[in-house]
């Protein structure tokens, strides 16, 4: 292990620690599931993904929870590849999510990359094991 190495491990900026009672939690929680009965739309917010054991949130349902909290959020394309020629097509965003207040400091929350290509196997093959032809789907990602 080198000096560096040893030196990010040893270093603890911040220990976090519990900001909310559990009744405040339990509360919070109770209220998400709230908007998620009452608000969000299966099928338009949330959805079982093709391939996927459970429902997974989409992104106009990720989009509505954070108005809901306040929140903000930025898109960013980091890389793609468009091989029309092969068929090949590979795309990764990153998404941070925001916090803006009045004096116009915005404080990042988290961030997060995603990608997506045209040979996953979700794409690549239909539920019949035929090939999909990759020009069709490459608006879909």
């Amino acid at each position: 292990m080198s000096a560096k190495e040893m030196d990010i491990i040893s270093v603890q900026p911040f220990i976090s620690q519990v900001s909310v009672t559990p009744d405040q939690a339990l509360k919070a929680y109770q209220a998400l599931r709230e908007i998620t009965k009452k608000v969000l739309v299966d099928g338009t917010d949330y959805g079982i993904i093709p391939g996927t054991p459970k429902p997974s949130l989409y992104k106009s349902g990720a989009e509505n929870l954070l108005r809901f909290y306040g929140l903000g959020h930025t898109l960013e394309k980091v890389n793609s590849l468009e091989d029309w020629e092969n068929g090949l097509f590979y795309f990764e965003y990153k998404v941070s999510i925001h916090k803006s207040f009045q004096d116009g400091t915005r404080h990042i929350l988290a961030e997060c990359v995603g990608s997506c290509n045209s040979r996953e196997p979700k794409y690549f093959k239909k539920k019949s094991g035929e090939l999909r032809d990759p020009y069709e789907q490459v608006n879909t990602f």
